[in-house]
């Protein structure tokens, strides 16, 4: 493999890692206290919502996309980003 397509995609597993754990952060803290208790921490939690929403879910398709590519492959680490990102997702259903 190219070092350049191996760097490209240690870019690539890193950010879906790093988008994954900054929306599990986001949900949790907007599950588990009170954000409204400030006005300014309500109105940040109200303009991130639906960017952190629609983030979570591109990871999930960004994931399975990078997942078929690398062939189906279960040693691979997207599976385990989808795997998680299917786990936050039934947590939001939750």
């Amino acid at each position: 493999m190219n070092t350049s397509t191996t760097l490209n995609k240690s870019i690539l597993i890193i950010a879906l890692f790093c988008g994954l754990l900054i929306s599990s952060l986001f949900w949790i803290i907007g599950t588990s206290f009170n954000i409204y208790t400030y006005v300014a921490t309500g109105v940040i939690f109200e303009m991130l919502w639906f960017p952190i929403l629609f983030l979570t879910f591109m990871i999930l398709i960004v994931s399975l996309y990078f997942w078929y590519k690398d062939k189906w492959n279960f040693k691979s680490i997207f599976l385990y980003i989808i795997v998680a990102s299917a786990l936050l997702i039934c947590l939001l259903i939750i």
